[in-house]
């Protein structure tokens, strides 16, 4: 089973990636656990057990998805993540991950509903 984390501080996007992501995994018939942040804090505060994936926006209020994705790495090194922003000047700092993707949350509409 796929545990994955979805954070974003806005929550209709939240909810739309949320949506998208379900409805794919449920196509190509992925078991999953899907867990939804709308802070990095409360992501970072809530782990028990790591994730395999996180979709993270960079822009987030009171800390960026780059730190959060710092401290997931840093206690799993195998996670997978995804930035998903439209912020897309700020995705290139995000260049240096090893194990990640970049895309634009109106891009990932349509990879996942394609």
């Amino acid at each position: 089973m796929l545990r994955i984390a979805i954070c974003d501080d806005s929550q209709l996007w939240l909810q739309k990636i949320e949506t998208l992501t379900r409805g794919y995994l449920k196509k190509i018939n992925v078991k999953y656990r899907l867990d939804l942040y709308q802070s990095g804090e409360k992501l970072l505060k809530s782990i028990t057990s790591p994730y395999d994936i996180a979709l993270l926006d960079v822009d987030l209020h009171s800390t960026n998805g780059i730190e959060v994705a710092s401290q997931l790495r840093a206690t799993n090194p195998q996670i997978v993540l995804i930035f998903v922003s439209e912020y897309v000047s700020m995705l290139r700092s995000v260049m240096r991950w090893t194990r990640f993707g970049i895309c634009s949350k109106t891009t990932w509409s349509r990879l996942l509903t394609g």
